[in-house]
């Protein structure tokens, strides 16, 4: 993989974790309450996956 490319994947990896960090703190925030929904959870799972992708992309160079 070229350089260019890698450095790309680093770069969205990185505003994926950002994501999901600020996703998780929500979910802390409302603690179970009725405001967390299961939208919210699914969306927090879909990150985690997406950021295991993009690893797994920067492993393959």
């Amino acid at each position: 993989m070229g350089g260019v490319v890698v450095e790309n994947l680093a770069k969205i990896e990185e505003q994926l974790e950002a994501a999901r960090t600020r996703l998780n703190k929500e979910i802390e925030k409302s603690n179970g309450t009725e405001n967390t929904s299961e939208n919210v959870l699914k969306l927090s799972r879909e990150l985690d996956e997406l950021i295991l992708k993009y690893q797994k992309m920067l492993n393959k160079d």
